[in-house]
């Protein structure tokens, strides 16, 4: 884990607008070394290879995150690795997967954020993806030394009594037969950085994220509707009664759930009726391993 905080004099509002006439050669070079590695770590033949592009890759994201002013840079270029970007434009992400031989999969993440509205300070940290499933992870804080890792692909920013935490929407590629959706919460206390936080209401427990397990070859969606503001997905079933238990014979059953903003809290709610909009056509999220 690395943690590295820069102190800027700028004002807050000058922070997220582009300096008139300020030079974007040098973050256009670093924009096309993003591209050159994800590209090849995509096409890459061997593990060997992959983890050559994934070391350029770490350290190139390492040189744009020591650049402040990177913070503002829309990255617009790069395709095969996560650029994301909360609305309140507080917190960054830039996040990748690996894809192993053995069909499991290692994830970097690193995190970019204003640590202080008033000083404009902004730091970054890079989460180490060591931990596993043998813990009751669901209940767990996760740090950036111990995170089970995912490539997040939406952030939602959450104001709960007063106070800002973000919403991760993530896929994991888990093994050879089982895929993981997986909601999870990311927020801060001064320069720590924590994952997970008991903000799910459901019928038992208090669940600090939310996972949803399903067999290679079922597609499952998880989506953010902004205007319903809720997390709406698949309702997951075993193909058959006999295969309860075992995530790798779960799909879809053509119900769908989801879990409702309320005061700061994400509510469950079975079996929802839904309509589709134009703007809900579209694939929720592009599996990296299809």
């Amino acid at each position: 884990m690395k943690l590295v905080l820069f102190s800027l004099t700028l004002t807050l509002n000058l922070l997220f607008l582009r300096a008139s006439g300020a030079d974007d050669s040098a973050l256009e070079s670093l924009e096309f070394r993003l591209v050159q590695f994800s590209e090849g770590l995509r096409n890459a033949k061997s593990d060997t290879e992959r983890h050559q592009f994934d070391d350029s890759l770490k350290m190139a994201v390492e040189t744009i995150l020591s650049t402040p002013e990177s913070m503002l840079y829309p990255f617009s270029k790069v395709k095969w690795m996560g650029v994301l970007t909360s609305s309140d434009n507080l917190v960054r992400m830039y996040t990748w997967n690996i894809p192993n031989e053995d069909l499991s999969n290692t994830y970097r993440c690193y995190i970019q954020y204003v640590a202080d509205k008033k000083k404009g300070e902004i730091q970054w940290v890079a989460l180490d993806d060591v931990m596993n499933d043998n813990d009751n992870i669901t209940q767990k804080y996760m740090t950036p030394e111990k995170w089970q890792g995912a490539l997040y692909y939406e952030i939602i920013p959450v104001t709960n009594k007063g106070k800002t935490f973000y919403t991760l929407l993530g896929w994991d590629g888990r093994d050879a037969i089982t895929n993981r959706k997986l909601i999870d919460i990311l927020h801060f206390n001064g320069d720590k950085v924590r994952l997970g936080m008991p903000v799910f209401k459901v019928e038992k427990g208090s669940p600090k994220r939310h996972f949803l397990d399903y067999g290679e070859d079922s597609a499952v969606s998880l989506r953010y509707n902004a205007k319903q503001k809720r997390i709406i997905f698949d309702h997951l079933a075993p193909s058959h009664p006999s295969m309860a238990g075992y995530p790798a014979f779960y799909g879809p059953d053509l119900t769908f759930d989801a879990f409702l903003l309320v005061k700061g809290e994400w509510v469950y709610e079975s079996n929802i009726e839904i309509t589709l909009g134009k703007d809900d056509i579209k694939a929720p999220y592009i599996d990296p391993r299809r």
